[in-house]
């Protein structure tokens, strides 16, 4: 008589599988924290965008005291993983505890003629800083990119 066949699967087959699924780590792994990296830098974008809208409605109100972040009500929200610049250096924006890095070297300044603000943060934690800035004409520029 014929004897039914074993259910189930072999060692070797489970070890291929294994090895599958590994080679597929390997190619997705990087990518997945690409964009990790590409989802952070949203939030200096997003900041930026909001920081020259409220720069822009003081104007529109004729408010404009003196040039700092808090003047023109952009304040984000805690937890920032970037730091908010201008030219006198770190706005009142809340900041993460271990952000080293500093103004980027194009930051200027906020006046009722002239807009310019940075972010900045080391997504890689490699050293370099993931600096933006945003300019009066409305144009966000990523001047050094860490991804």
């Amino acid at each position: 008589m014929v004897r039914k066949l074993a259910r189930g699967f072999t060692l070797i087959e489970l070890m291929i599988v294994v090895a599958i699924i590994g080679i597929l780590a390997l190619i997705a792994i990087p990518d997945f924290s690409k964009f990790q990296n590409k989802a952070k830098q949203s939030e200096a974008k997003t900041n930026l965008k909001a920081f020259y809208t409220a720069w822009k409605s003081t104007l529109a109100e004729g408010t404009m005291a003196t040039t700092g972040c808090g003047d023109c009500g952009f304040a984000p929200e805690k937890g920032n993983k970037y730091k908010y610049f201008l030219a006198s250096g770190v706005t009142k924006a809340a900041t993460a505890g271990t952000n080293s890095c500093s103004a980027p070297a194009s930051t200027g300044v906020q006046t009722d003629t002239a807009f310019s603000a940075g972010a900045a943060f080391d997504l890689t934690a490699g050293g370099s800083c993931d600096e933006w800035k945003m300019d009066d004409g409305n144009i966000l520029t990523n001047v050094t990119s860490d991804i």
